[in-house]
């Protein structure tokens, strides 16, 4: 199973539940018949220790994401169809990365606290304490683990892409179901052209100027020019948006398959978009 197909709020439930479960079942055993006993310092040189190499790990770890995202945002320009799908991964890995940071300042505090109580006279916080803090190192190390391999692992957009199309058009593989993509592909092609011949009406943009930074202006970005200028209602950018989103989602690796219904929905925001057209003429 790819790591990609595994979503984040089980990901964030696993890392929480394995932490709570490890920390309680060493404490116990801290408790009542300690498997290491360690003198003074042990202690210190153990959890500085742990705490400087886990800084380290995370600050390479996060050197290594920017670079990352420099290279996502530099494929995102260079093709437009890409952008739905790499804004999906980047929103994914920000919230991992968002976990593995309160795991690491978590396992910070909680070394730097053993420290502070080391020489305390209560040894069931300390014990407390010393399994926390052990537990969250080797947590957040499993953490950074399934976020490194889930980043390195080729065809990352592909699955991406899958995981939109499943969100727009649930019911794509339904055989019953199933519509024609050419007809689909058509009516997005008309999308497009009415869309363009729309911001030349409007004088957003002028024939050279379409001409040159055609690579540059997205579809998207023409449906929120015309909405900016009230052509369109902000619901048929809406859906706009999300017909893009599929047509883009089905070329980069997604299942080649779209249901009727989406086939018949991109005919009615087809149809929606010449009348608000006509309206804005009139």
């Amino acid at each position: 199973m790819r790591t990609h197909s595994i979503p984040n709020f089980v990901f964030f439930a696993v890392i929480l539940l394995s932490l709570a479960a490890s920390t309680a079942y060493f404490s116990d055993i801290g408790l009542r018949e300690a498997w290491v006993e360690l003198n003074e310092n042990q202690i210190m040189y153990l959890y500085s220790t742990s705490a400087q190499v886990l800084a380290a790990v995370y600050g390479l770890t996060l050197a290594g994401y920017i670079f990352f995202r420099g290279e996502l945002n530099r494929e995102a320009q260079d093709d437009e169809t890409r952008i739905e799908s790499i804004e999906r991964l980047e929103i994914r890995y920000f919230q991992q990365l968002s976990m593995i940071t309160a795991l690491v300042m978590s396992t910070i505090l909680i070394t730097n606290l053993v420290i502070a109580y080391e020489n305390t006279q209560d040894s069931r916080l300390l014990t407390i304490l010393m399994n926390l803090g052990q537990s969250l190192f080797a947590i957040a190390f499993v953490a950074i683990a399934f976020f490194i391999v889930d980043i390195v692992l080729p065809g990352n957009i592909k699955a991406a892409s899958r995981t939109l199309q499943n969100k727009i058009d649930p019911n794509h593989n339904v055989e019953e179901g199933q519509g024609s993509l050419k007809e689909f592909i058509s009516v997005y092609n008309t999308v497009q052209n009415e869309l363009t011949a729309a911001l030349k009406k409007q004088e957003v943009l002028s024939d050279s100027e379409m001409s040159r930074n055609a690579k540059r202006i997205t579809s998207t970005r023409m449906a929120e020019f015309l909405y900016r200028r009230g052509v369109i209602t902000r619901e048929l950018c809406k859906k706009l948006q999300n017909l893009f989103a599929l047509r883009h989602a089905i070329i980069h690796g997604a299942d080649p398959t779209v249901s009727q219904v989406m086939v018949n929905q991109s005919q009615v925001i087809l149809d929606e978009l010449r009348n608000s057209l006509v309206d804005a003429v009139a």
